[in-house]
């Protein structure tokens, strides 16, 4: 897929990110986020608007929303024929001349084992839309990613654990393991480590062992 280079003054982007994030209408917690979006649209030739109506921000990170991994998908002359879908599943062939065929289906009872239902309460209000972006990014991702240029989609995005995650991971793990209690032999070791770092010779250590 190929852009005009757009290029946008940094004070201008500056004032675009603040405005954006500000107005509350695309997800962005902050300025940061919306500049850095704004970034990576400058580096695909797109304007900064183009790129925040193409993108999500999920789990901090920008995702591509389906429609737009399709659309770039569709102009770069793949194609896609839907076999089902309805609330219960979502399967459709896609198909490009540079990577063959793929077939593709989501099931609701697929997105439970998966453990991704229950974390975002839209899969329950409008579970075709959900299913049918699973497909779509599923099966693009398999097929064609070059038309993508490296961007993360709305599905890759949701998997990928947020950054507070992560650190309530670190934080649980730490304390876990401050609380269990150290063997006899798993004690000595780190007090002769200690005490080494304290300039200790062998043989004292050996003695306060």
């Amino acid at each position: 897929m190929e852009n005009n280079l757009v290029t946008i003054k940094p004070d201008i982007m500056t004032i675009m990110a603040k405005k954006v994030a500000s107005s509350g209408m695309f997800g962005f917690k902050n300025e940061n986020q919306a500049y850095a979006l704004m970034l990576i649209a400058e580096s695909e030739g797109l304007h900064p608007m183009k790129a925040i109506q193409q993108y999500h921000i999920i789990n901090g990170r920008p995702a591509l929303k389906s429609t737009e991994v399709l659309s770039r998908f569709q102009k770069d002359k793949g194609c896609i024929k839907w076999i089902t879908t309805d609330e219960e599943t979502a399967e459709a062939e896609l198909s490009h001349p540079q990577g063959g065929s793929i077939t593709i289906k989501w099931t609701i009872e697929k997105a439970k084992k998966a453990g991704i239902y229950d974390k975002n309460p839209t899969w329950k209000t409008y579970p075709s839309n959900m299913l049918r972006a699973r497909v779509i990014t599923d099966g693009v991702n398999a097929l064609y990613p070059a038309c993508l240029n490296g961007a993360l989609t709305e599905s890759q995005a949701q998997d990928i654990p947020s950054i507070e995650d992560i650190e309530d991971a670190e934080v649980t793990a730490t304390i876990e393991n401050e609380e269990k209690p150290l063997s006899e032999k798993e004690l000595k070791l780190s007090l002769s480590n200690k005490l080494r770092k304290l300039n200790f010779n062998d043989a004292d250590i050996k003695d306060f062992a």
